[in-house]
């Protein structure tokens, strides 16, 4: 029987409320267990389609490659601290070199990165710029890996996305903040455009987003509505298979960058145009693997090169069990999301060196650096 008093998970809940919510676990398991038994039963109806459109493939097919590639993972952080009196927000970004193949080299004694500390006004809008600033400093270091594979944790239109949102709202953020991105766009944006121009099987800048609802295959070619891609195709596909590449799946409205600097315009609008040339393939590395969404740019029409080069990498980077990304991005995701872990910390040290200097009553400076919850 179980014991909803005793479990920690519950510990701060009240009990009739848990209650209540345990009894409502039949549904979703009904829910769930029909779905994946409906999914299971036409899984080689799904498979037979995909092949018959030329779309399911086995990594066989394609050419071997010599010298498997070396990679690096890219991802970002941002964390605010919320205080009586102001915030205190750091952004990170951080580049890490995956496993080293047998016939190479490290690149990289230790991770390269770059971050910020600083304290900013209270503003609803924070946090958008400081997704905007943390998308800078990604494309800057994958700009300037040297590896063969750059993979970037995310879609490759999430810049866009965080940088557009951002230059909404720079007129309602700390005007240090707004500066900071300011300063950066430019090279930004320069590295944002190579990594969209690059079509080369020795460089390969590739996206590979954790959590997605796209359907370019589900709905696109299965007309199953109901199921986006990853989670599906992780089910349908076997180890050693990929699907694509296919053309992304397009918004309604254009890709822009609204209020970018006039000196910027034209190549804000170089990589708006690079989008309806992106790419989408899903590949299943290995059986402990689910399917991975990769996103890369090519003007080539024969893929197979960049493919196997590609995937070569992933088996290797993918070794590890129970790691369901390549390796140097579950690094690269490790360290910066322990930045918001950091942040009181570095609050705290702060806050020891100004009772150091402070003249007056400290209780008034103990509370105006408290956090805004009890």
């Amino acid at each position: 029987m179980f014991d909803s008093t005793k479990s920690s998970e519950f510990s701060q809940l009240p009990q009739a409320m848990v209650k209540d919510m345990l009894t409502q676990t039949d549904s979703v398991k009904n829910h769930l267990f029909y779905k994946f038994q409906e999914l299971i039963e036409r899984r080689d109806e799904y498979r037979d389609i995909l092949t018959k459109e030329g779309l399911l493939k086995n990594d066989s097919e394609l050419p071997s490659v010599d010298i498997t590639p070396t990679a690096c993972g890219v991802d970002g952080s941002f964390a605010i601290d919320r205080l009586i009196a102001t915030d205190v927000i750091a952004i990170a970004g951080v580049a890490v070199e995956g496993l080293t193949p047998p016939s190479e080299t490290k690149f990289w004694p230790d991770p390269y990165h770059e971050s910020i500390v600083m304290s900013v006004n209270h503003s609803d809008a924070t946090s958008i710029v400081l997704g905007a600033i943390m998308m800078c400093m990604e494309l800057e270091l994958a700009a300037k890996a040297p590896h063969n594979v750059v993979f970037f944790d995310g879609s490759l239109t999430t810049p866009l996305i965080y940088i557009n949102k951002a230059m909404y709202e720079l007129e309602s953020v700390s005007r240090d903040l707004s500066k900071i991105l300011k300063s950066r766009l430019s090279k930004a944006l320069e590295s944002y455009a190579t990594i969209l121009k690059t079509c080369r099987t020795d460089k390969i800048f590739v996206g590979v987003p954790k959590y997605t609802t796209t359907q370019e295959i589900t709905q696109g070619r299965l007309n199953q509505i109901g199921h986006e891609d990853r989670g599906f195709l992780s089910q349908i596909m076997k180890s050693g298979e990929f699907i694509g590449p296919v053309p992304m799946q397009r918004p309604e409205s254009r890709w822009f960058i609204r209020n970018a600097p006039v000196g910027l315009k034209p190549l804000a609008d170089e990589i708006a145009a690079s989008m309806k040339d992106l790419l989408v393939a899903y590949y299943r590395p290995t059986i402990h693997s689910p399917a991975l969404r990769l996103e890369f740019a090519s003007s080539s029409r024969d893929y197979s090169q960049l493919l196997a080069h590609l995937f070569e990498c992933i088996r290797f980077q993918s070794s590890p069990p129970g790691i369901m990304e390549p390796f140097p991005l579950y690094l690269a995701d490790r360290m910066v999301k322990k930045l918001s872990i950091a942040l009181p910390a570095i609050r705290r040290a702060t806050t020891q060196e100004m009772v150091l200097q402070w003249d007056d009553d400290s209780q008034e400076m103990f509370l105006a650096l408290h956090g805004y919850r009890t």
